[in-house]
């Protein structure tokens, strides 16, 4: 965030303000020179009927609601448990499991492709373990992501089409 406050050139309380805003949730409380600040470097359109962000407050948050979309998806379809129970994440992405695990990702992967790839291995490392029944010895979510372990997976589909091809 600290990048984003640089770059913008904006307060902590500005930053949350908009992000309000931006979600559609009730504005966090700010001094009206903020605002004032806000609407002269063009963050903020404001009118009789309310307070609209601008193109400008939009390139702030697209990005992580982009990224934050793609997680979700990460996240759902990460099993819950393993068949003898043990439990593999929490049920709400919004825990404080889901949050940290959000952040690492988001931090060491800017690149959406690379989400994409990521969503990509998990779903191949979950037909492999199915598959070879191994499932009860998939990593919980947050060491998964922490030793990067969907690099293993990268490229299985495209090795299991090619060993699938009959030449004979």
């Amino acid at each position: 965030m600290k990048e984003i406050l640089k770059k913008y050139n904006i307060s902590p309380n500005q930053f949350y303000f908009l992000s309000a805003i931006f979600s559609n949730t009730n504005p966090y409380r700010i001094h009206r020179d903020e605002i004032k600040e806000l609407i002269n470097k063009g963050f903020l359109i404001s009118d009789d009927s309310g307070m609209y962000l601008t193109d400008i407050s939009h390139d702030i948050f697209g990005t992580d609601r982009e990224l934050y979309k793609l997680f979700n998806e990460i996240w759902e379809s990460y099993p819950k448990k393993t068949p003898n129970g043990r439990l593999l994440r929490p049920l709400s992405h919004d825990s404080q499991i889901g949050k940290k695990a959000f952040q690492k990702l988001k931090n060491n992967l800017k690149d959406v492709r690379e989400f994409n790839k990521i969503i990509k291995a998990l779903k191949s490392e979950i037909n492999i373990r199915i598959r070879t029944n191994s499932l009860n010895y998939m990593k919980h979510i947050n060491t998964w992501i922490n030793q990067k372990a969907w690099e293993e997976y990268l490229g299985e589909d495209e090795s299991e089409e090619e060993s699938a091809i009959d030449i004979g």
